[in-house]
This record gives structure tokens, sequence and C-alpha cells, in this order.
């Protein structure tokens, strides 16, 4: 495991990144609405559609819960995406 910052995305964040990007795509809401839902600034949904910054465990939780999706599930796939 090679050292990187603290908030620098690792492996796991972008492939979070990459389903929650492919979900907003899919779920036909802004940015605006979807962070708005989620209590956060558009601008930080943006960094982390585009794994930009990290997110926290229950930052993710919201946006699974606006995008009508299942937390452990979105782990999983995202850990099964940054072992390919």
């Amino acid at each position: 495991m090679g050292a990187r910052s603290r908030n620098e995305p690792g492996r796991l964040s972008v492939a979070l990144a990459a389903i929650l990007s492919e979900a907003f795509d899919d779920s036909e809401k802004t940015q605006a609405e979807v962070a708005e839902a989620a209590g956060m600034s558009q601008s930080q949904l943006s960094k982390y559609l585009r794994a930009v910054r990290t997110l926290t465990l229950d930052e993710l939780d919201d946006l699974c819960q606006v995008l009508d999706m299942q937390l452990l599930d979105v782990v999983a796939r995202a850990d099964a995406l940054r072992n390919r």
C-alpha cells in the first residue's frame, strides 16, 4: 500500500465515485437536487462524483438514500471494482 495524503482518494473512493456517478446519471436529477437532498453543496457533490474528494461514511449513506441505493450493495460493488 503506497503512501498518500489522508484526503487523497484511493482505489475504493474512485470506485465509489464511478458507481455514484452512474447512479446519478440514471436518476434524471440535477446535481443541485441531489446535493440539497443529501445535505451538501453542489460543489461538494461534483467533487465526490469526480473522485476529487473522499466521502465520509455518513455522506455516502446520505447519497445512497437520495439515489435509492443500498449502502452495503454500493460498498460491495466498489470493493469488487477496486480489486480488478
